[in-house]
Protein backbone atom coordinates (compact mmCIF):
# COMPACT_ATOMS: atom_id res chain seq x y z
CA UNK A 1 0.00 0.00 0.00
CA UNK A 2 1.38 3.79 -0.49
CA UNK A 3 0.61 6.01 1.70
CA UNK A 4 0.40 9.60 0.29
CA UNK A 5 0.28 12.68 2.87
CA UNK A 6 0.28 16.59 2.64
CA UNK A 7 3.57 17.28 3.66
CA UNK A 8 6.57 15.00 4.29
CA UNK A 9 8.49 14.26 7.19
CA UNK A 10 11.78 17.09 7.30
CA UNK A 11 9.38 19.97 5.16
CA UNK A 12 9.14 23.39 6.71
CA UNK A 13 5.70 24.23 7.65
CA UNK A 14 3.58 27.30 8.88
CA UNK A 15 0.32 28.07 10.64
CA UNK A 16 -1.54 29.81 12.96
CA UNK A 17 -2.68 28.64 16.49
CA UNK A 18 -6.11 30.44 16.74
CA UNK A 19 -8.11 31.08 19.59
CA UNK A 20 -12.13 32.04 19.24
CA UNK A 21 -12.51 32.66 23.12
CA UNK A 22 -10.89 33.17 26.48
CA UNK A 23 -11.63 32.35 29.60
CA UNK A 24 -12.64 35.54 31.91
CA UNK A 25 -12.67 35.56 35.64
CA UNK A 26 -15.72 37.64 37.14
CA UNK A 27 -17.45 37.50 40.68
CA UNK A 28 -20.08 35.34 41.37
CA UNK A 29 -23.68 36.26 41.37
CA UNK A 30 -24.95 33.82 43.77
CA UNK A 31 -22.14 34.48 46.61
CA UNK A 32 -21.49 38.37 45.53
CA UNK A 33 -17.89 37.68 45.58
CA UNK A 34 -18.16 36.07 49.17
CA UNK A 35 -17.50 32.68 48.69
CA UNK A 36 -20.57 31.74 51.20
CA UNK A 37 -24.20 31.40 50.35
CA UNK A 38 -27.20 31.76 53.16
CA UNK A 39 -29.29 28.21 53.76
CA UNK A 40 -32.83 28.76 53.08
CA UNK A 41 -32.89 32.14 54.92
CA UNK A 42 -31.15 30.81 58.46
CA UNK A 43 -28.29 32.50 59.97
CA UNK A 44 -26.58 29.22 59.03
CA UNK A 45 -24.00 29.89 55.70
CA UNK A 46 -22.50 26.93 53.27
CA UNK A 47 -19.48 27.33 50.66
CA UNK A 48 -20.97 28.54 47.09
CA UNK A 49 -21.42 25.53 44.87
CA UNK A 50 -21.60 28.06 41.54
CA UNK A 51 -17.97 29.44 42.23
CA UNK A 52 -16.25 26.26 44.18
CA UNK A 53 -15.42 28.32 47.19
CA UNK A 54 -13.57 31.25 45.73
CA UNK A 55 -15.86 33.93 44.93
CA UNK A 56 -14.70 34.07 40.90
CA UNK A 57 -16.87 31.89 38.20
CA UNK A 58 -15.30 31.80 35.12
CA UNK A 59 -17.20 32.64 31.51
CA UNK A 60 -15.49 31.91 27.76
CA UNK A 61 -15.93 35.36 25.76
CA UNK A 62 -15.60 35.48 22.57
CA UNK A 63 -11.89 36.66 20.57
CA UNK A 64 -10.35 36.31 17.96
CA UNK A 65 -6.28 35.79 18.64
CA UNK A 66 -3.59 34.33 16.90
CA UNK A 67 -0.28 33.26 16.61
CA UNK A 68 1.99 32.57 14.27
CA UNK A 69 3.97 29.34 14.09
CA UNK A 70 6.49 27.70 11.61
CA UNK A 71 8.29 24.19 12.06
CA UNK A 72 9.49 21.09 10.10
CA UNK A 73 7.54 17.59 10.24
CA UNK A 74 8.81 15.50 13.11
CA UNK A 75 6.02 12.85 12.70
CA UNK A 76 3.38 12.42 10.68
CA UNK A 77 0.40 9.84 11.68
CA UNK A 78 -2.21 8.56 8.95
CA UNK A 79 -5.59 7.11 9.94
CA UNK A 80 -6.91 4.96 7.26
CA UNK A 81 -10.75 3.79 8.17
CA UNK A 82 -12.15 1.08 5.69
CA UNK A 83 -15.51 0.85 4.93
CA UNK A 84 -16.62 -2.13 7.16
CA UNK A 85 -19.48 -1.49 9.73
CA UNK A 86 -18.21 -1.65 12.71
CA UNK A 87 -16.27 1.67 11.63
CA UNK A 88 -18.10 4.82 12.78
CA UNK A 89 -20.30 6.04 9.34
CA UNK A 90 -18.63 9.01 9.39
CA UNK A 91 -14.98 7.84 9.13
CA UNK A 92 -15.69 4.84 6.52
CA UNK A 93 -13.46 5.02 3.57
CA UNK A 94 -11.65 8.27 4.68
CA UNK A 95 -8.27 8.65 6.15
CA UNK A 96 -6.96 11.46 8.30
CA UNK A 97 -3.55 13.16 8.60
CA UNK A 98 -1.88 14.15 11.79
CA UNK A 99 1.43 16.24 12.38
CA UNK A 100 3.82 16.65 14.81
CA UNK A 101 6.68 19.35 14.66
CA UNK A 102 9.95 19.17 16.08
CA UNK A 103 9.99 22.78 16.77
CA UNK A 104 7.24 21.98 19.36
CA UNK A 105 8.76 18.72 20.90
CA UNK A 106 7.17 15.29 19.95
CA UNK A 107 4.76 14.03 22.40
CA UNK A 108 4.22 17.37 23.71
CA UNK A 109 0.37 17.22 22.33
CA UNK A 110 0.87 20.00 19.77
CA UNK A 111 -1.28 18.09 17.00
CA UNK A 112 -1.91 19.64 13.95
CA UNK A 113 -3.68 18.40 10.94
CA UNK A 114 -3.16 18.70 7.51
CA UNK A 115 -6.01 21.79 7.06
CA UNK A 116 -3.75 23.65 9.82
CA UNK A 117 -0.40 23.79 8.21
CA UNK A 118 0.80 25.19 5.26
CA UNK A 119 3.80 25.13 2.65
CA UNK A 120 4.28 28.86 2.54
CA UNK A 121 3.72 31.53 5.20
CA UNK A 122 1.65 33.27 2.51
CA UNK A 123 -0.44 30.54 2.59
CA UNK A 124 -1.38 30.76 5.88
CA UNK A 125 -1.43 33.62 6.24
CA UNK A 126 -4.20 34.04 3.69
CA UNK A 127 -5.77 31.54 5.06
CA UNK A 128 -5.99 32.65 8.11
CA UNK A 129 -7.87 36.23 7.08
CA UNK A 130 -10.90 33.85 5.62
CA UNK A 131 -10.47 32.32 9.37
CA UNK A 132 -10.71 35.79 11.13
CA UNK A 133 -13.54 36.82 8.53
CA UNK A 134 -15.59 33.98 9.05
CA UNK A 135 -15.14 34.75 12.36
CA UNK A 136 -16.04 38.33 12.34
CA UNK A 137 -19.73 37.65 10.33
CA UNK A 138 -20.48 34.68 12.74
CA UNK A 139 -20.10 37.44 15.27
CA UNK A 140 -22.43 40.09 13.84
CA UNK A 141 -25.32 36.52 12.88
CA UNK A 142 -24.63 36.16 16.54
CA UNK A 143 -25.61 39.58 17.99
CA UNK A 144 -28.43 39.74 15.09
CA UNK A 145 -29.84 36.82 16.27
Amino acid sequence: MKIQTKFNHGDMVYGFRIRKSQRKAVKCETCNGTHRVTINGTDKTTYCPDCHFDGTIYIDEPCCTSSPFEGRIGKIEVEIYGKHSFVPEDHRGTSREKYMLDEHGIGTGSVFTANELFSSRRKAENNLKKIEAEWIREQAEDKGA
